[in-house]
């Protein structure tokens, strides 16, 4: 059965589970609960069961770690919201970097193989079959 979530101490916990979103200045709670309470509302509990809470965590980490991307751009005179893709070729001066990206991305993972946590997110929505309901 899942366990209620309770946004109120979820800031919390999810800095202590995810460590290096520690720092409250570069991720402040006001973003940890926004993508929090978009998450709960999305995330239908009945599908996710037990692992809600851990589902809802990686949901947050991957937001959050896209919009400090955003927050970084900005810094350096970019807009937010800027998109680019996975760098699987890279070439400064006399040196060419490739990395075969296959590896770590999720087929059909879209936005979430921007991160991480949304590759882990996406392969747990494929096991708790988040995906599309069909009528048979």
């Amino acid at each position: 059965m899942c366990v209620p979530i309770d946004l109120s101490t979820f800031a919390a916990k999810f800095r202590t589970d995810f460590t290096a979103f520690a720092n409250t200045t570069n991720f402040p709670d006001s973003v940890i609960l926004f993508w929090a309470g978009l998450g709960i509302k999305l995330m239908n509990p009945k599908r996710w069961g037990e692992i809600l809470y851990e589902g809802l965590e990686l949901w947050v980490a991957h937001n959050v770690t896209l919009s400090a991307k955003d927050n970084a751009s900005v810094n350096d005179g970019g807009l937010p919201g800027d998109s680019s893709g996975v760098i699987s070729n890279q070439s400064a001066g006399g040196v060419n970097v490739s990395i075969d990206t296959a590896a770590t991305l999720e087929a059909e993972g879209g936005n979430y193989n921007l991160t991480p946590y949304g590759t882990r997110l996406k392969r747990l929505i494929d096991i708790v079959g988040c995906g599309g309901a069909q009528l048979t």
